[in-house]
């Protein structure tokens, strides 16, 4: 078997400065403002996964502070993070592994989690190695910071999905279960998703409204069915993988929606947001 060594190689962040601040006091202080707001909840189930939103924290900040407010509550109990997200270029059908070992933050680096990489490495099909698919994208990144913050000294695995299509889904679903099958209690999975792409707000909100409404209402073997339908929204189809390995494990889940928002419209069109805390099982401990 194939294990990664390190090879020093760090991922530069490509949109500090943009969609959040540059310097390390700056961030820290719009990160505080962006969680301290929810501290104070008392009983938060354990999370097992956050569904969150990619974009400037201008936008959907108050969604990934809310969420990593949760997460700070239990911090101690994870050591690794799997996170994934699609691309936003020209679709492929591959599912790209990072070369680098680090992931650079205003705060200080992210490190790759070996195990879980060789692990999904070694799996014929659809992985590959592919360093450029993550310089170019922003979707995991906009998240690090609060991944270095609020679960220090966690490993990470940050995977691109070239396309939302259900076989690949499915093979990524196959990744997770030969990485994390059967230890997964010290892991927090981060599927990263907008609720919308950049449309019309009518139509925009239908599609959010469509998602948000299944994942609060069908059991998992109904949002499996619905994600691998013709037409399926990409949120659903990102949340496929964790479903099937959730089914594998068995773990009972339970969809806790933080909140929604939207960009501002621009040109008649803008982007929907959510956020979701998934617990589950006898994993369902609450804090406080």
């Amino acid at each position: 078997m194939r294990t990664l060594m390190d090879n020093g190689l760090t991922r530069d962040a490509i949109v500090e400065g943009v969609f959040y601040p540059a310097e390390p006091e700056a961030m820290v202080e719009e990160m505080e403002e962006l969680v301290r707001p929810f501290f104070a909840e008392n009983h938060t189930p354990r999370p097992i996964a956050l569904f969150l939103p990619h974009a400037s924290w201008t936008y959907a900040g108050r969604l990934l502070g809310k969420a990593f407010a949760k997460v700070a509550q239990f911090k101690g109990l994870f050591s690794r993070v799997a996170m994934w997200s699609r691309v936003h270029r020209e679709p492929q059908s591959a599912l790209f592994l990072p070369e680098s070992s680090f992931f650079a933050t205003p705060i200080g680096e992210l490190s790759l989690d070996r195990e879980a990489y060789s692990a999904m490495h070694n799996l014929t099909g659809f992985f590959r190695t592919d360093e450029f698919a993550h310089l170019e994208e922003h979707a995991l990144e906009v998240a690090f910071p609060f991944v270095a913050r609020y679960v220090p000294d966690a490993r990470v695995l940050p995977v691109l999905a070239g396309d939302t299509s259900c076989d690949l889904m499915r093979e990524l679903g196959r990744g997770l279960s030969a990485a994390y099958g059967g230890r997964w209690k010290d892991v927090l999975f981060i599927i990263s998703s907008n609720l919308s792409t950049f449309e019309e707000p009518i139509d925009g909100s239908r599609t959010a409204d469509t998602f948000v409404e299944q994942v609060l209402s069908y059991n998992i073997d109904e949002l499996i069915e619905a994600a691998c339908r013709d037409g399926a929204s990409h949120s659903l189809r990102l949340l496929l993988p964790f479903l099937l390995f959730a089914r594998i494990e068995d773990i009972q889940l339970h969809f806790n929606l933080l909140g929604r928002d939207s960009s501002p419209v621009e040109f008649g069109k803008c982007v929907q947001y959510g956020a979701f805390l998934i617990s589950g099982g006898t994993y369902d401990a609450t804090y406080g």
